[in-house]
């Protein structure tokens, strides 16, 4: 059975969590990202010189944010190649992406991995989600061409990625989660209803606000068949009453 390990969102470190989840375990901290960073920076200013002026750090945001130059730099070291899918070199993978391994994507401030496991099946490791999700190889073409509609840059990520070795994590600083990808698909279902619950919830507040601000109130029914009883809510602005009424 293949394990998941996934990073949950800890400031804006979605770099650190996109390298680990693509590499699936825990092998960058900040700190690591932050030296290449500051590498990257004086390999600019030897090149640029004064060109550079004061400029802030164009490798590292002051709030953890880093730059492609750092990812891709850091997955170096374990004999990965980042590139853009929209590069004459990935154009093969465009065509085909399920022929590729690994993709990471970025919007503005944030980073996320899509990764084939050993079982052959696609993860979405972002760690805005409690858990890995599930995708479909069938879907994976529509997923990625959503993402580019919607203005994220995807990077193809090309090499032999490493086997998933699981272990301990209880030593680490802010390390993620080992998953079985049963429990995993379990997350995610709660986590869609716990979804469609909020919005169910919002519908109502706004309802109940709008009828507060006209002095009236909002009546909700239970559906049933003709002369049956069935339970009812009055809903006022300031409170909820229930009442038994015949439908």
């Amino acid at each position: 059975m293949s394990l998941l390990y996934h990073e949950k969102q800890v400031a804006a470190l979605c770099g650190v969590h996109t390298l680990n989840t693509l590499l699936q375990g825990p092998y960058f901290s900040e700190i690591d990202l932050a030296q290449i960073a500051h590498g990257l920076d004086a390999l600019e200013r030897e090149l640029l010189g004064d060109a550079m002026g004061g400029e802030a750090s164009g490798n590292v945001a002051m709030d953890g944010m880093f730059s492609i130059q750092v990812l891709s730099r850091a997955l170096e070291s374990w004999g990965l190649t980042v590139m853009s899918l929209e590069s004459e070199e990935a154009r093969d993978l465009k065509a085909a992406p399920t022929s590729a391994e690994a993709f990471i994507c970025n919007l503005q401030e944030h980073w996320f991995t899509l990764r084939r496991v050993a079982d052959g099946e696609w993860w979405n490791f972002n760690s805005l989600f409690p858990a890995p999700q599930p995708l479909s190889t069938f879907y994976l073409t529509a997923f990625l061409d959503t993402l580019r509609g919607e203005g994220w840059t995807i990077f193809v990520i090309r090499g032999k990625l490493p086997a998933t070795q699981p272990g301990g994590l209880e030593t680490l600083p802010n390390a993620g989660k080992w998953w079985t990808s049963e429990d995993a698909r379990a997350a995610t279902d709660e986590a869609e209803r716990a979804r469609k619950r909020g919005r169910v919830t919002n519908a109502l507040e706004t309802a109940l606000a709008r009828a507060g601000e006209q002095g009236g109130s909002l009546q909700l029914r239970t559906r049933g068949t003709p002369g049956a009883w069935a339970q009812g809510a009055l809903l006022h602005a300031s409170y909820i009453t229930i009442v038994f009424a015949a439908l």
